[in-house]
């Protein structure tokens, strides 16, 4: 993740984003799947690069279990607090939190 955020590869990064948040949703975290989700969608809006239809799939089939754990409410917010953090903190978000 360093190194893309060193060379400023932001597609590269909202992937990485999306796969912590993956592996959050499959180790029952459903609050710190979701955040950075949340990140990596703001950061593919800011830069035109939105997942394809079968990316989106993939990510939603992983993601099933953080939804059925969190209600609607839950979820929003933890997408909102993703998409409110700067690409920095969502960076440390995802090397502090995921990585435990």
């Amino acid at each position: 993740m360093a190194i893309y955020q060193e060379f400023g590869d932001k597609r590269a990064l909202a992937y990485v984003l999306e796969d912590m948040g993956c592996m959050a949703s499959l180790q029952n975290q459903p609050e710190r799947a979701l955040c950075p989700i949340g990140s990596a969608s703001n950061l593919r809006e800011a830069v035109g690069s939105p997942l394809s239809a079968t990316e989106m799939k993939k990510i939603e089939s992983m993601l099933e279990l953080a939804h059925r754990l969190l209600d609607e409410s839950a979820q929003a917010r933890a997408m909102g607090q993703g998409r409110s953090m700067t690409l920095e903190q969502a960076v440390q978000y995802a090397l502090n939190d995921n990585l435990s």
